[in-house]
C-alpha cells in the first residue's frame, strides 16, 4: 500500500509542476524517474535483500535513466506537446481536475501495473528465519539460509550457491 501512496504523491507533485508551467508534457519526462523511485522504494522496504532483487533494481534504474534522458531531450524547453495542448483546449474549465485524473493519476496507475513484477521480486525476499532453516518456495525450489556463508538453493535436481550478498 505504501508504494501506491508514493506513486500518487509523485504524480501529484508532477501535476503541480505541470499546472504551474501549463505543460502536461512533464508527465512524460517524469515517467522514467517514477520507475526508479518505485524500484528503489520496494528494494529498501524489504529487509531481506538478495542478489536477484539488487540486479532487478539496478536494471530498472538503468532503463529509467535511459528513458528519462530520452524524454528530456525530446521535450525539455519546448512548448506543450500538441496532443496535450489539444486536450487542454477541449477540456476547457475542467482542464485541472481532468488533467489530474486522466493524465497524471492514470499514468501512475500504468506505472504501478508495469512495476508489479519489480514490486513482487522485492517483496519475495527471504523470510525472517533462523540460520540454517529451510524455506520451501514451491514444490521444486528450496532455499537454505546460513548468515555466515550465504544462500544455498535447490531447484529440482540443480543445486546452486550464492555467497552472502548483503
Amino acid at each position: 500500500m505504501n508504494i501506491i501512496l508514493l506513486i500518487i504523491l509523485y504524480f501529484s507533485i508532477l501535476f503541480l509542476v505541470g499546472t504551474m508551467i501549463k505543460n502536461n508534457s512533464i508527465v512524460e519526462i517524469g515517467w522514467g524517474v517514477g520507475f526508479i523511485i518505485v524500484a528503489w522504494f520496494a528494494y529498501y522496504s524489504d529487509p531481506s535483500i538478495v542478489l536477484g532483487q539488487w540486479i532487478i533494481t539496478f536494471l530498472v534504474t538503468l532503463w529509467g535513466i535511459r528513458l528519462f534522458y530520452h524524454m528530456i531531450r525530446r521535450n525539455f524547453g519546448k512548448s506543450e506537446d500538441l496532443n496535450y495542448a489539444n486536450v487542454r483546449r477541449a477540456w476547457g474549465k475542467w482542464v485541472i481536475p481532468r488533467s489530474f485524473l486522466q493524465v497524471y493519476i492514470l499514468q501512475g496507475l500504468f506505472l504501478y501495473i508495469i512495476s508489479l513484477t519489480v514490486i513482487q521480486v522485492a517483496y519475495q525476499g527471504i523470510d525472517h528465519t533462523e540460520a540454517g532453516e529451510q524455506i520451501q518456495i514451491n514444490d521444486h525450489r528450496t532455499l537454505e539460509l546460513n548468515p555466515s556463508s550465504g544462500l544455498l538453493w535447490r531447484s529440482s535436481n540443480v543445486v546452486g550457491y550464492l555467497p552472502n550478498c548483503r
